[in-house]
């Protein structure tokens, strides 16, 4: 008993480890304390940098009018902050009612000693700045165009002659011009018209060559485009004598549609007989938009078709009955057919202004040619943004006098007599193509605010 007594006591007084024991219980707050002085330096040294590029992104910025001083204070700062690797969310908006243009950029930084217990550190900055005086840089005006034919070419190269009048071809337009997004050619006829074009322009009349392209406006029109028709194609024949009645039978799909009447016709459309009254009635009161799926559009040999607040789409292509997009089977001496079309005009109406829309995604069986026998007249716009259209009979207005025609290429050897006008246009709800000028809006100086 006496030793053991010995024994605990020596245990009791024994100091031997205590060092490390001491330093076990302190190593985890060691390294917590030198992460943390690490890590909140690597904080401090970043959001000194992006307080500065948020506070020169604002000035630079409100120097700029409208959404360009966003658009420049954003990018200004990914351009000084993207050495460090870090994905930044920065926003800028200017207030309408103070001009003050407020860039504000948040970011997650990883902590490299702390990642253990805090993954990152959110960082924000802001800034705001106000403008000095406007100004104003002189740049490029808006163009607006009044093309009665306007060739797109959206493939070709600059020098192809996407437009084309050959021999002695009859031009009449009546205020309107001519204009190609690539280079036009006129070979016997200098068509008297203003043309304009991006590439060259030979041999027509009051040249404007070196244009700016023109954005093509229409294409958005076709997601109003829904296909009803499945695989049939056995198509439909629509006589002029049946005046104011609609085809039916399997290959007529019915639409409901609020303001118009909506038709599709599964395969070709064969549009024959003669009468002088409308496709659709005496007085048409109401559009009808026919959507031909799987075909085209025929004028059957010696046919005269009248229609009225009518728009004809031309959704898709396939089966081995399509013709190209409008066909017209008589040929040089034939027996003459004439078609005559006004648009649809109800401002409710997503295709109102169209006489015949063809779907811009379609590329196969694009390409017609309208021989000497055939006669089409026209008030609203003929969209073909990917067909080669050769004209050698007759292209006419209608009543209204407000005749576009847009297609891919187009040649004439026969005849056009277009016209346009302000008023002719507005009742066909005819939208035209404009090109934004470059002028710019600027500010003298800007000051950070609080």
């Amino acid at each position: 008993m006496r030793s053991l007594f010995i024994r605990i006591s020596r245990f009791g007084g024994d100091r031997s480890g205590t060092v490390a024991a001491i330093f076990g219980l302190s190593f985890v707050p060691m390294v917590m304390f030198t992460g943390l002085a690490v890590d909140y330096g690597r904080a401090n040294t970043l959001s000194a940098q992006l307080q500065a590029a948020v506070d020169q992104a604002a000035i630079s910025g409100a120097q700029l009018a409208g959404d360009v001083a966003a658009a420049t204070a954003v990018n200004m700062v990914k351009g000084a902050m993207e050495k460090t690797g870090l994905t930044f969310d920065t926003t800028a908006s200017t207030d309408p009612s103070t001009k003050i243009l407020t860039v504000s950029s948040t970011v997650d930084m990883p902590m490299k000693i702390l990642s253990m217990w805090v993954p990152s550190w959110t960082l924000t900055r802001t800034s705001k700045a106000l403008p000095g005086s406007a100004t104003i840089t002189n740049g490029t005006p808006g163009i607006n165009d009044d093309s009665c034919i306007f060739t797109m070419g959206e493939t070709l190269t600059i020098s192809t002659n996407t437009m084309t009048f050959n021999g002695s071809p009859s031009v009449n337009l009546t205020g309107c011009s001519l204009r190609s997004n690539k280079s036009m050619k006129c070979n016997g006829s200098s068509t008297g018209a203003d043309s304009y074009a991006v590439g060259d322009i030979v041999g027509c009349s009051n040249p404007h060559p070196g244009q700016q392209a023109m954005t093509d406006i229409y294409t958005g029109i076709a997601s109003n485009i829904t296909l009803k028709c499945g695989t049939r194609q056995e198509g439909v024949w629509w006589n002029a004598n049946w005046s104011g009645s609609l085809p039916t039978g399997e290959n007529v799909k019915s639409v409901s549609r609020s303001g118009y009447t909506e038709i599709h016709i599964c395969g070709n459309l064969v549009l024959s007989g003669s009468s002088s009254n409308w496709l659709t009635g005496a007085s048409p009161s109401t559009d009808t938009v026919v959507v031909v799926e799987n075909g085209g559009i025929v004028i059957a040999s010696g046919s005269n078709v009248q229609a009225s607040r009518m728009t004809f789409v031309l959704a898709s292509s396939g089966g081995s009955y399509n013709y190209p997009i409008v066909y017209w089977p008589n040929g040089n001496g034939g027996n003459a057919s004439s078609w005559s079309v006004t648009a649809s005009t109800e401002p409710t109406n997503p295709w109102k202004g169209m006489v015949i829309y063809q779907n811009p995604s379609l590329n196969s069986t694009a390409d017609m040619s309208w021989n000497s026998g055939a006669t089409f007249s026209f008030d609203g716009i003929v969209y073909f943004p990917n067909a080669q259209l050769t004209v050698s009979g007759q292209v006419y207005s209608g009543p209204t006098g407000c005749s576009k025609l847009v297609v891919g290429e187009f040649t004439l050897n026969g005849a056009v007599n277009l016209k346009q006008s302000s008023v002719g246009c507005a009742s066909m709800q005819v939208t035209q193509f404009f090109q934004p000028g470059t002028t710019q809006v600027t500010t003298a100086g800007a000051v950070l605010v609080q």
